[in-house]
């Protein structure tokens, strides 16, 4: 039994997400080369924590057995010898040979888990009161380390949560790819999309932030997952986040016969998002390269004020499906009549030419009548680009409890094969606007709404409450073969929170699961794949 791969094997488990580095090679612990760092709680904290949370997702004590047989060397259960107010931070560096991983931590007087660390033959070195651990065999790897001050400092604040890693913005936006963007994207988009300018917009707003934060909580039977955002104080996103929006809200919440896929509640200011969209314009216009893109961004923006002066920054969205049915509703709320529907469409409708005016940049190439582009050459031709068709045309209006129902009718985007047409149903209600994918479901909106039925309220700090229903992801990916799978009760499946919080330049997101459902879920897609791949056996023998 090696104990040196022992000391490895916890030090990494103690630092969950950050496992795939490799070994010490020409030592770098230089601020500028940092690609992040991560932080642990105390291991008697925190480790009590991971256990059980191990024990609900896996639901077995294997693990137990495992964290036994490794973590003896450091005193588990309880960790004697490390320090019970200090947690563990890890730096990873890019060197010139590879990762540079450096452990940070403190000890008790006499701890054998130190004593464990050195018997071992890692490099270890004391600096003031905390411990310094080289991945590294090389006893003289940590000799040349020197104004390591701004380390400790980092080791010494505070934790807010169990676990902690912030990546370097600046080597974040160093290291993007372009070519892994582009292939992401699949061939159809790859071989037309001008990433340049994407990129490089995208950056210019990652160049916007101060810090970033991904972190995770365990709770007795829950698990949060954060991504804390924090912009440069005076940056357009910071002062974006800063806005604060005074008191709770309420907005109709629609009751369904079935829970809904997808559900959120939304509230921001509309004159400082506004404000945020003429700027990000700017950015935009200064990356990307298609000459009509200008006439296109003005035409949007005077719409978007006209929607925003009747804004009251509320708005929800709900997704219900069935089987092959997709069902989607929104609500905006504020002082709308039905002068402004066709805004408002119009709207919706220059959003999917104006994005792929940003992402693709390609000059007009149609020859239809309908083209508003300055570079088309119109010979009388159906008009096919994607850059300028018209999306939606009203085909007709209805009345329902003395409310007008338009019905706008999509065309699909011929030019990437987006093939299906998207219906749209909208209605001016009691001051808000709706949008629905279907008939039946405008009608049943517009019942909640005149019948004020449930309301649903919103924290004033929140920027955003969403729901992600696994009960329901669990029937679609089921579908007809429920039957089978009768050993999952699927109505204990409890849904995916999430919670939007902004304020002091920061937003964050944080999303909640529920151990035991998660756990569930799992095992559920674990025995499709199984019997899945046991289908693709059995068909191959019969051939």
């Amino acid at each position: 039994m090696n104990p040196t791969k022992f000391v490895k094997g916890f030090l990494l488990f103690a630092i969950a997400l950050v496992l795939c580095v490799g070994r010490l090679c020409a030592f770098s612990c230089k601020q500028g080369d940092m690609l992040l760092y991560a932080r642990i709680k105390p291991p008697k904290v925190v480790m009590p924590k991971l256990m059980r949370f191990t024990k609900e997702i896996v639901g077995s004590d294997q693990l137990y057995t495992l964290v036994y047989a490794y973590g003896t060397m450091f005193g588990h259960p309880n960790y004697e010898g490390f320090s019970a107010k200090d947690g563990i931070t890890a730096f990873v560096f890019d060197g010139d040979s590879g990762k540079d991983v450096l452990f940070v931590a403190k000890f008790d007087k006499n701890s054998s888990a130190k004593s464990n660390l050195i018997r071992s033959g890692l490099s270890v070195k004391d600096i003031k009161d905390w411990t310094f651990v080289a991945l590294d065999l090389d006893k003289e790897a940590l000799k040349n380390l020197t104004n390591a001050d701004w380390m400790m400092d980092i080791a010494n604040k505070r934790m807010e949560n169990d676990i902690e890693i912030y990546p370097s913005v600046p080597k974040l936006i160093e290291n993007m790819n372009i070519d892994i963007f582009k292939e992401s994207m699949g061939p159809e988009f790859s071989e037309k999309v001008d990433s340049l300018s994407f990129l490089h917009t995208f950056r210019d707003e990652l160049d916007e932030l101060h810090k970033m934060c991904l972190a995770s909580n365990f709770d007795d039977s829950t698990t949060t997952v954060s991504l804390q955002l924090k912009a440069k104080i005076g940056s357009d996103i910071g002062i974006l986040w800063s806005t604060r929006v005074d008191g709770a809200i309420k907005i109709p919440q629609l009751v369904f016969k079935k829970d809904p896929f997808f559900s959120a509640i939304m509230h921001s200011n509309p004159k400082e998002n506004l404000t945020f969209t003429e700027r990000l314009n700017h950015k935009i216009l200064k990356n990307c390269s298609y000459t009509d893109l200008d006439v296109k961004l003005k035409s949007m923006m005077e719409k978007a004020h006209t929607i925003n002066e009747r804004s009251s920054g509320q708005s929800s969205v709900y997704v219900v499906a069935e089987g092959d049915s997709w069902d989607v509703v929104s609500i905006i709320n504020g002082r709308y009549g039905n002068e402004d529907v066709k805004t408002v469409m119009d709207y919706n409708s220059g959003l999917s030419a104006l994005f792929n005016s940003i992402m693709f940049c390609e000059k007009c190439k149609c020859n239809g009548k309908e083209c508003k582009c300055s570079k088309c050459n119109c010979n009388g031709k159906e008009c096919e680009c994607f850059l300028c068709l018209p999306k939606y045309a009203c085909k007709s209006q209805n009345t329902y409890r003395e409310k007008t129902v338009y019905f706008y009718e999509s065309q699909p985007n011929k030019s990437l094969n987006f093939g299906q047409n998207f219906n749209q149903y909208i209605c001016a209600c009691n001051d808000n606007i709706i949008m629905a994918s279907s008939k039946a479901l405008i009608e049943k909106t517009i019942d909640n709404i005149l019948d004020n039925k449930t309301q649903w309220s919103l924290k004033n700090d929140y920027l955003c409450q969403a729901s992600l229903n696994l009960k329901q992801i669990a029937k679609e990916v089921l579908g007809k073969r429920a039957g089978s799978y009768t050993q999952y009760d699927i109505k204990k499946l409890k849904p995916v929170e999430v919670n939007i919080k902004c304020g002091n330049n920061t937003c964050t997101t944080y999303l909640t699961f529920d151990n035991a459902s998660i756990r569930e879920f799992g095992n559920l897609l674990a025995q499709l794949a199984s019997n899945k791949n046991a289908y693709k056996e059995e068909k191959t023998d019969k051939n």
